[in-house]
């Protein structure tokens, strides 16, 4: 690298970047990198060759050039923290001018705001696990988008948890996956609240999985030599290809009709690579919401939830259960209304019924 007064933003952008690697995700680090690189991007454009020689009056025609693009306030807010924090680093170092981490002011965001509550409906989750068991294997039993949809239903796993399950992770006679972090390998996981678990199966998805491994599953090596679960003929599964299956098994139409009026055979949704843009469909994030939503409504208690999903009690509330009002006294409060009675009511109802 250069001397510290002829740091450019990328070489300081990649140093920043580098440092975080300890404590971050790689999709944190990618994020995180696509936020920054605006300003590093920025400064080339500009023939700003050294970090120290952007001004909080560049930085500010930045900022207008930024907001003119009209993006959603909780995105402008979150890229401009993250924008900051790396400004401030290279404040502490010298290689940016005084002050200029306190150019870009974050949008005011509620925490309401900035929580992802969108989810995969339960009702619509089981029509569609229920449609996918009833079809032939290699129909539309035992797909990829089928085994997708039960393991992030089931399991509530993050995709890059899922992404990293190897055949040596799964035991079919006992109806077990377990979790590693094998980072040197390409496939770490977060490492939250219970990183590395073993969680079990009911019969039926353990079925899908065997049906799945013996007639539909490629059967290849990843790059490091090891059988992932989910492959495509090229390997393990990439989380791109996981995303489109995603989508594409949460479209509604595969079980119920459509709610946006359009005929399956002829709506250009209907594949893996438009699946998304059906309002209807949901990423691999809403099936999570969704499948920890599912499990409380079940009557999971929230610790043994937040261990079986790695998350913890507390952001498991605030992230990733939202019932509906509906949900939260059907499925959670209702029974609890019996206990509403004066000790010796049921009692007295039964003395009355002998009476009469």
């Amino acid at each position: 690298m250069s001397s510290p007064q002829d740091v450019t933003a990328r070489e300081a952008a990649e140093r920043w970047l580098s440092k975080r690697e300890i404590d971050l995700t790689e999709d944190t680090l990618a994020t995180y990198w696509y936020r920054i690189k605006q300003i590093v991007e920025f400064c080339e454009s500009e023939g700003i060759e050294s970090l120290s020689d952007l001004t909080p009056w560049k930085l500010d025609e930045f900022d207008a050039r930024r907001r003119s693009r009209d993006p959603q306030k909780v995105s402008l807010s979150k890229e401009y923290r993250t924008m900051n924090n790396w400004l401030e680093w290279a404040e502490t170092l010298g290689i940016a001018q005084d002050g200029i981490s306190e150019v870009l002011n974050p949008p005011q965001t509620s925490t309401d705001e900035e929580v992802n509550t969108e989810r995969l409906d339960p009702e619509l989750a089981a029509s569609t696990i229920r449609e996918f068991r009833s079809q032939p294997v290699g129909a539309s039993r035992a797909t990829l988008q089928h085994v997708l949809l039960e393991l992030e239903w089931w399991t509530g796993a993050r995709m890059s948890a899922l992404r990293g399950i190897d055949m040596e992770d799964v035991d079919l006679d006992e109806g077990t996956i377990e979790f590693y972090h094998r980072p040197d390998t390409g496939t770490p996981i977060k490492q939250a609240h219970n990183p590395e678990r073993k969680v079990g199966l009911a019969d039926p998805a353990v079925d899908v999985l065997r049906d799945y491994v013996r007639e539909v599953r490629d059967k290849v090596r990843d790059e490091h030599r090891r059988r992932p679960l989910l492959t495509t003929a090229q390997g393990r599964a990439s989380k791109t290809t996981i995303r489109r299956y995603t989508y594409f098994a949460t479209l509604p139409c595969q079980s119920v009709e459509c709610p946006h009026d359009r005929e399956p055979g002829s709506c250009e949704w209907m594949s893996l690579r438009a699946a998304r843009s059906c309002p209807s469909a949901r990423s691999p994030h809403a099936v999570r919401t969704g499948a920890i939503s599912n499990l409380r409504n079940s009557g999971w208690d929230l610790d043994d939830v937040a261990e079986r999903v790695n998350t913890g009690p507390k952001r498991l509330i605030q992230h990733y259960d939202f019932p509906t009002m509906d949900e939260q006294y059907r499925e959670r409060r209702a029974d609890l209304v019996d206990l509403l009675r004066l000790d010796d009511e049921d009692d007295s109802a039964n003395t009355q019924d002998d009476d009469q």
